[in-house]
C-alpha cells in the first residue's frame, strides 16, 4: 500500500533527527579527542526521566506524573513498544550519568592531561536544581500518583514491599514463559544467534516491570544521593551564579513555558551557560559548557536567537548560515538528551556489540533516506538541526522551506524506511542485549531497599522515614549552600552602598567563631566589604564558603545573617537566620552527637535581634521572644564563660524586645503590657547585669570582651528606659504594685546612671548616652516640659548625625524614640 506524504515526512523527520543527534554527539566526541573538555549541565527533566523514573515513559499520555510527553528524549525510529522505550531510556540514563561518557575520546587524546582536568563531567545549574529539589522532595515525602488514580498515595513500608513482591512475581512469569519458548525453539532446531537476539525481549519486559515500581524509583533517588552522578554547579564564580542577563531569553521563553518560574529558570540557565563559555574563551581555556535539555521550546528559542545574533555579526541573512563549514556550530551550546542513547555511543558503552557494521548500516540507511529528498549536504544538515530542535509537527510544516526538491515516490520511500526501521531495531536490541546487566543492576537497587525495609526496626528508626529525612536534608543542604553564596553577593553590594563607616565600638555581639570564612571577625569582614573595591575580599569569602563541607552549610547562612545586620537589611537578616537555624536543626536531627548548642544559640539570637528591628513593620514581637528564649535555653547547656555570655546576651535582648513592644503600643495607643510582664522583663536586665558582673574580663577572649561590653551598655541604658516608659505612665494605669513607688524607681535609675558614668574603664560613654540619662533624670525629678524638650532636641541632633554608623546609629534611634515617649509623658503629666 502506498504511503502518504504525511508518512514520508514522518520518516524524513526520524532520519534527519538521527543525523542531527549523531552530528552533535560526534562534535563533542571529536572535541574531547582533540584535547578539549566538555562540561554538561543537565536539565532537571532529563535527570528525572532518564535516571530516576524511566518507567513512566510507559504510562498513558496525560496521566499524572507520566513521561509519555518526553518520548523524544530518546531516539525513536518507527513505533517501538512502550517496554522498549522504558529500557532504552533507562540505558540512556545509565550511559549519560556514568564515567563511560566519552571515555574512548579521552583515551585517544594525543596530549592527555591529568584525569581530574579531562573527565567529562555533569553538573546541574541552580535554577534547574530548584525544580529537581522540589520534585524529588515532593516524591520522597508524598509518594506518586499512579496512572489509574490521580490521588497521590502516601508512601508506606507495606505498600512498597507489596509492590516489589508483585513485580517480582510478574518477572518470574515472564522469565518462565521465555525459557519455555526458548527450549521449544531449540528442540525444533532454531538458529542460535536469532535466539540470542530474541532473548532481549524478556529482559526488556522484566526491566520495564521493575522500572514501573515506586520502590525502584525511590531506590534511584537514594542512589542519586550517594553516587552523585550530577554535581550541583557550586564551583561556578559568584558572578555567574548571580547573573541577571535574562532578557531577551526570558521574553522569548515565557510564551511557551509551563509557568513563569519555569521560563525564568530556563532563561537564567541559558544566560549562565553563555557567560561560562564567554569566560572560557576569554581565558583561553579549551572547555565548552553545554546545557542538556529535551525541551522543544527551549531548543527552538535558543536556535532562533543564536542564529539571529550570528547573522547580525557576520552581516548575512540567518538563512545563509552554513552549519557544516561555519563556526556557528562551535558557539552552539545546547544539547539534546537523545544524543546520548546507547546506539549512538557504541564505542563508550561498557559492552559493545560484536557486529560493528550494524551501526554503520543504520547511518548509511539514514543518509539514504535523506538522499531521497535530493537535497545538498548543507540542506541535509539544516534538516537534521531542525529535527533535533523541534517537534515532528513543526518539522513537517517547515521542512519544505529548507529545500524545494520533490519528495521521493512511495515505492522508494517504503523500501528505504522499512530498511531503516529494520536496521535500527536490530541495533537497538543488540545494544540492549549486550548491556542488559546495566538494566538488571537497577532492579538490584530496588532489591536492596526491599531487604532493608524487611529488616526488623523499632518504631523510632523506621527506614522509610529515615530515608525521607536524609534525602530532604541532602537536598536542603545544596539549596541553602547556593543561598549563602548568592546572599554574600547581594549583601556585599548592600554594604558597599552603605559605605565605609568609622570604627564602631558597639557591634553585633557575636560569639560563635566564623573566622574559617572571614579570616577575622565578622565585623572586620563587614567593614572590608563596605569599601569601594571589595570584590577581592568577597571572592575570598566565597571561596571559603565553597570549601565548607555539606554538614557546615549553616556557617555560610549564619555569616549572611550577621552581614545583613551590619547592612541594616533586616528582612534578609531574618531570612538567613531562620535558614541557618533550620539547617542546624536538620544537622542535629541527622547527627544527634553533633555539638551544635553554640550554633543553635547564635542563630536564635541573631533571629531574635533581627525580628526586633522588624517589629515596626509587622508582628515580629512573639517570634523575637521565642527565638531569644531558645538562645537563653541553649546557653544553659554550654559551660564556662561562653555559656554565661550567651545567657546574658539573650536575657538583655529579650527585655529590650519587651521594651520596644511597650513603646510601640504607647505610640499606637494600644493596650499596654501588664505590670507582671513588665516586672518579669525588667528582672531580665538585672539578671543579665548580674551574670556579666560575675565574669572576669581577663579570662575572656577579645570577641567575648566585646560581647560583654555590648551587654553592659544595652542592659544599663535600657533599664533606665524600661523604668521610665514601662512604669511611669499617666495615672498609674498599669496598676503597678504598691511596693514600687516613683521614689524607688528614681533611686534605682540614679544608681544605674552613676554606675554607667563610672564604667569608663570598660566602655567609653558617648554624648548620646549622657544626654539621654540627663533626660531620664530630668523627667523623674519633675522637670518642666520645656527642659525635657531642650534635652530631647540635643538628643535628636546627635542621634541623627552623619558620623554615626552601625549599631551606634541603631542605639541612637532607640534612645531618640524613648526620649520622644518621655517627652509626651511629661506633657501629659503637666
Amino acid at each position: 500500500m502506498a504511503q502518504s506524504n504525511s508518512d514520508a515526512d514522518d520518516f524524513l523527520y526520524e532520519a534527519a533527527r538521527f543525523r542531527g543527534l549523531a552530528y552533535f554527539n560526534d562534535r563533542d566526541f571529536d572535541y574531547v579527542c582533540d584535547g578539549g573538555d566538555v562540561r554538561y549541565y543537565i536539565d532537571a527533566g532529563v535527570i528525572l526521566a532518564l535516571y530516576i523514573w524511566p518507567g513512566r515513559f510507559a504510562w498513558p499520555l496525560g496521566s499524572p506524573d507520566s513521561e509519555a510527553n518526553n518520548r523524544d528524549y530518546i531516539s525513536n525510529i518507527g513505533d517501538p513498544i512502550s517496554a522498549e522505550e522504558v529500557a532504552e531510556a533507562a540505558l540512556t540514563g545509565e550511559f549519560l550519568f556514568s564515567d563511560a561518557l566519552h571515555s574512548k575520546a579521552r583515551a585517544l587524546r594525543k596530549s592527555p592531561r591529568p584525569e581530574a582536568e579531562t573527565s567529562v563531567r555533569r553538573f546541574i545549574l541552580e535554577p534547574h536544581w530548584k525544580e529537581l529539589a522540589a520534585r524529588l522532595t515532593e516524591f520522597v515525602n508524598e509518594g506518586l500518583a499512579w496512572p489509574a488514580d490521580a490521588e497521590r498515595g502516601k508512601p508506606s513500608k507495606e505498600k512498597l514491599l507489596a509492590e516489589y513482591d508483585s513485580a517480582h512475581a510478574r518477572a518470574k512469569k515472564i522469565r518462565k514463559a521465555y525459557l519455555d519458548q526458548y527450549n521449544e525453539a531449540v528442540r525444533n532446531g532454531a538458529d542460535k544467534p536469532n535466539l540470542d537476539l530474541n532473548k532481549i525481549g524478556h529482559v526488556i519486559d522484566i526491566s520495564a516491570t521493575f522500572e514501573d515500581t515506586e520502590i525502584l524509583q525511590r531506590a534511584m533517588v537514594r542512589r542519586f544521593r550517594f553516587s552523585r552522578p550530577v554535581e550541583p554547579a557550586l564551583h561556578l564564580p559568584a558572578e555567574i551564579q548571580d547573573i541577571d542577563a535574562l532578557e531577551p531569553w526570558h521574553e522569548d521563553l515565557k510564551q511557551f513555558a509551563k509557568s513563569p518560574s519555569a521560563a525564568r529558570n530556563d532563561a537564567i540557565a541559558i544566560a549562565q551557560i553563555e557567560a561560562l563559555n564567554r569566560a572560557s574563551i576569554e581565558a583561553g581555556d579549551r572547555t565548552i559548557h553545554c546545557l542538556v535539555s529535551g525541551d522543544k521550546h527551549l531548543h527552538e528559542v535558543y536556535y532562533k536567537r543564536k542564529a539571529k545574533l550570528y547573522a547580525h555579526e557576520q552581516g548575512i541573512d540567518a538563512t545563509q548560515i552554513d552549519l557544516e563549514t561555519g563556526d556557528f556550530s562551535e558557539s552552539y551550546y545546547l544539547r539534546h538528551p537523545g544524543q546520548f542513547v546507547p546506539m549512538l555511543n557504541q564505542a563508550d558503552m561498557p559492552n559493545q556489540i560484536t557486529d560493528e557494521s550494524l551501526f554503520d548500516e543504520v547511518v548509511a540507511a539514514a543518509e539514504a533516506t535523506l538522499a531521497l529528498k535530493r537535497c545538498s549536504e548543507r540542506d541535509a544538515l539544516d534538516m537534521a538541526m531542525l529535527a533535533v530542535r523541534t517537534s515532528k509537527e513543526n518539522f513537517k510544516s517547515k521542512v519544505g522551506q529548507i529545500s524545494n526538491k520533490r519528495l521521493p515516490d512511495d515505492d522508494q520511500l517504503r523500501e528505504q524506511s522499512d530498511e531503516l526501521k529494520d536496521k535500527w531495531n536490530r541495533l537497538r536490541r543488540a545494544t540492549l542485549l549486550v548491556n542488559r546487566r546495566l538494566l538488571q543492576s537497577r532492579a538490584d537497587f530496588a532489591r536492596g531497599l526491599r531487604s532493608e525495609l524487611r529488616a526488623e526496626h523499632d518504631e523510632m528508626s523506621d527506614p522509610l522515614q529515615r530515608e525521607q529525612l536524609e534525602t530532604t536534608l541532602a537536598i536542603q543542604r545544596v539549596s541553602l549552600y547556593w543561598a549563602a553564596r548568592r546572599g554574600l553577593v547581594a549583601l556585599s553590594e548592600s554594604l558597599r552602598q552603605k559605605g565605609e563607616g568609622r570604627e564602631d565600638r558597639n557591634r553585633l555581639p557575636l560569639l560563635v567563631e566564623l573566622s574559617v570564612l572571614t579570616d577575622g571577625s565578622v565585623y572586620e569582614a563587614a567593614q572590608k566589604l563596605k569599601k569601594p573595591r571589595s570584590d577581592q575580599h568577597r571572592r575570598k569569602i566565597d571561596e571559603n564558603i565553597h570549601r565548607l563541607s555539606e554538614e557546615e552549610t549553616w556557617k555560610g547562612l549564619l555569616l549572611c545573617a550577621a552581614l545583613a545586620c551590619y547592612a541594616d537589611a533586616w528582612s534578609e537578616a531574618v531570612w538567613f537566620a531562620e535558614r541557618a537555624h533550620n539547617a542546624i536543626h536538620a544537622e542535629a536531627s541527622a547527627n544527634p552527637d553533633a555539638m551544635l548548642d553554640k550554633a543553635y544559640a547564635e542563630a536564635a539570637y541573631i533571629l531574635g535581634y533581627a525580628c526586633r528591628m522588624r517589629m515596626a513593620k509587622g508582628d515580629f514581637f512573639q517570634r523575637a521572644r521565642d527565638s531569644l528564649d531558645e538562645s537563653e535555653r541553649r546557653g544553659r547547656a554550654i559551660s564556662c564563660a561562653y555559656g554565661a555570655l550567651v545567657r546574658a546576651r539573650a536575657l538583655s535582648e529579650r527585655a529590650t524586645v519587651q521594651l520596644f513592644e511597650q513603646a510601640r503600643r504607647l505610640e499606637a495607643g494600644e493596650e499596654r503590657l501588664n505590670a507582671s510582664a513588665l516586672h518579669e522583663q525588667r528582672s531580665a536586665f538585672v539578671s543579665a547585669l548580674q551574670i556579666i558582673d560575675g565574669l572576669d574580663p581577663g579570662e575572656l577572649n577579645e570577641q567575648e570582651v566585646r560581647a560583654r561590653k555590648y551587654i553592659l551598655r544595652q542592659a544599663t541604658l535600657n533599664l533606665c528606659v524600661f523604668d521610665a516608659i514601662g512604669h511611669m505612665v499617666p495615672g498609674n494605669s498599669l496598676n503597678i504594685p504598691d511596693t514600687v513607688t516613683d521614689a524607688d524607681l528614681s533611686r534605682e535609675i540614679a544608681a544605674q546612671r552613676a554606675a554607667w558614668l563610672n564604667a569608663s574603664d570598660e566602655a567609653v560613654v558617648t554624648d548620646i548616652d549622657r544626654i539621654f540619662l540627663d533626660l531620664v533624670d530630668a523627667f523623674l525629678n519633675g522637670a518642666s516640659v520645656q527642659e525635657v524638650q531642650d534635652l530631647h532636641d540635643q538628643l535628636s541632633a546627635l542621634g541623627g548625625g552623619a558620623d554615626l554608623h552601625g549599631l551606634d546609629k541603631v542605639i541612637a534611634r532607640e534612645l531618640r524614640s524613648a526620649g520622644q515617649s518621655l517627652l509626651e509623658l511629661c506633657a501629659a503629666r503637666a
